[in-house]
Order: structure tokens, then C-alpha cells, then sequence
């Protein structure tokens, strides 16, 4: 795993880790929320051979820098970001991995840039939210409390996404925790993303336009589509709906998981090394 930081236009530094081959074809992998880079360590292991992969951190998490201007943490922005990170990296074409927001932001980036996308990965997102699962996200954004432990924090992650990922053990749990949260100098395990994250998307228009209009500008992009089984944010007749409307999109189920597949599932891993083929 190599690092990177890059420096914006609007002052910030971003963080990025590389994973896989130094050259060759390219996988820019992009987070969830209120996630970071470190989620798509678990597929890094499953990365196809000759492949390597730019996982970003969005502006405000993991060792990005926290923008002093929350009104800036909209899509909009995240677009801009990438696209900077592009041009820095010299990466004029990318299959991009979008998990959540970051599936969002591959759509926004991809209908308006087709050139760069060789193809978009969509991890549990569409081009319409269920209302069920966003007042469950809102719920928690930027409120949850502080911890005191690193079994606070796992507890906390547990009970965050334990009904969306069934069959995870305590290790499993611990894990997540080490990826969400970081220690301060007292060491006490504080979470890896700026609260006002939370105020902005309560707040904010987060100005995504007609997504479905968007993934009609997507039509020469080849897509996979990943949905958990149990998603509450994607529901099946949307996912179904981009199916039929999209000429080159793949939908793939993956079993016993809500919002949003880890990625190292045999399901996940099976569907993207298979859509990854044809692109090499």
C-alpha cells in the first residue's frame, strides 16, 4: 500500500492510498458518508491481478483535511476534488468504485465526463434514495456520542450496522471500529469524519439534479450495479428500472447484507472481477 496527498484549489489536502500494480489499468475507489479509503482495504486483497487502485478520502474524513466551510461538503464539491486528484495523479481514465455518496459522486463525475469513466462500479446506490433508509442515516450522522473505549467503539459500530450486516463476529465488528475511529492524544478513540458532515446533509440541497437523466448520459459507460439484499437505500424496483434502462448495466445481488456490501463478500468479489475482465 503506498500514500499520497494531494493538494486542491481550495486549499485542502487530500488523502489517498494505492493499492496493487504501479501501472496499468486503474480503479479510483470512492467511500460511503461518513467512510474513508481504509473501507476498500477489503477488496484491495481480491484486486485482480495487474490492477491497481486510488482509494480516496472525501474532503472532512479519514486524513483528508476537515474543511472549515461545512456548505462545501456537497457532491458538487467532491466532484471537483476528483477530478483535481485526476489531473495531479496523470490518470486520464479510471473504472470507478463508488460505495454510497461515493456512488453518487461516480455518476455526477461520469455523466459529464464519460471520457474518464472506463466503467463505474455502483455499490448499493441508484439514481433514486429510499426515504427509509436516508431518515436512518440522518438519524445518526454527526450525533452519535463520544466513546471512551476501543469496545465502546465497537459496540457503537455494532449497533450502527448490525441489522445491515448479519453474520459479522466481534472481530469483524472490531475491525469496522478500527477503521472508523482514530485515537487522540489522550487515546481515546474519536471518530474519523467532521460532524458538520451531519449539518450539511440535513441543511444543505446536496444539488444532484435528475440522476435518472444523468445515467442516460451514462449510456457508453459499462456499469455494474451491486445491491444488498436487504438495502434500504436502494430499493429493488429502482435497481431493476436502471437495469432496463441502461444498455451496458449489470445487476448483481449480494445476499444477506442491507446498506452497504463490505466488498470482500464472494457475491461482490465475483461480480466485479467479472466486470473488471473485459476492461483490463
Amino acid at each position: 500500500m503506498r500514500e499520497h496527498r494531494f493538494a486542491v484549489e481550495s486549499g485542502l489536502e487530500l488523502y489517498g492510498r494505492e493499492h496493487g500494480a504501479t501501472d496499468g489499468p486503474t480503479i479510483v475507489a470512492l467511500h460511503g458518508l461518513t467512510r474513508n479509503s481504509e473501507d476498500f482495504d477489503s477488496f484491495a486483497a481480491y484486486l485482480p491481478d495487474g490492477w491497481r487502485m486510488l482509494a480516496l478520502d472525501f474532503r472532512g474524513r479519514g486524513q483528508s483535511d476537515y474543511d472549515p466551510n461545512w456548505q462545501q461538503y456537497v457532491p458538487a464539491m467532491y466532484v471537483r476534488d476528483v477530478r483535481e486528484v485526476l489531473q495531479q495523479a496523470e490518470i486520464d481514465r479510471a473504472v470507478f468504485l463508488g460505495t454510497s455518496l461515493g456512488g453518487l459522486v461516480t455518476m455526477l463525475l461520469a455523466s459529464v465526463t464519460p471520457e474518464l469513466a472506463a466503467g463505474a462500479i455502483l455499490n448499493d446506490i441508484g439514481c433514486e434514495i429510499d426515504p427509509r433508509g436516508l431518515a436512518r442515516i440522518q438519524q445518526y450522522t454527526g450525533k452519535l456520542p463520544p466513546v471512551a473505549s476501543w469496545g465502546d467503539a465497537r459496540d457503537q459500530v455494532k449497533l450502527v450496522y448490525g441489522e445491515t450486516l448479519p453474520g459479522l463476529d466481534d472481530d469483524d465488528f472490531e475491525l469496522l471500529a478500527r477503521r472508523s475511529f482514530a485515537e487522540d492524544a489522550n487515546g481515546i478513540p474519536v471518530l474519523r469524519f467532521d460532524p458538520n458532515i451531519g449539518r450539511a446533509i440535513r441543511e444543505l440541497d446536496m444539488e444532484l439534479g435528475d440522476m435518472w437523466t444523468r445515467l442516460d448520459d451514462m449510456r457508453d459507460v459499462p456499469m455494474l450495479l451491486l445491491r444488498g439484499e436487504n438495502s434500504d437505500i436502494l430499493s429493488r424496483e429502482v435497481a431493476i428500472r436502471m437495469q432496463s434502462q441502461h444498455p451496458q448495466l449489470t445487476l448483481v445481488e449480494v445476499l444477506d447484507r442491507g446498506h452497504v456490501p463490505l466488498l470482500n463478500e464472494s457475491d461482490s468479489v465475483a461480480a466485479i472481477h467479472a466486470f473488471l475482465e473485459p476492461l483490463a
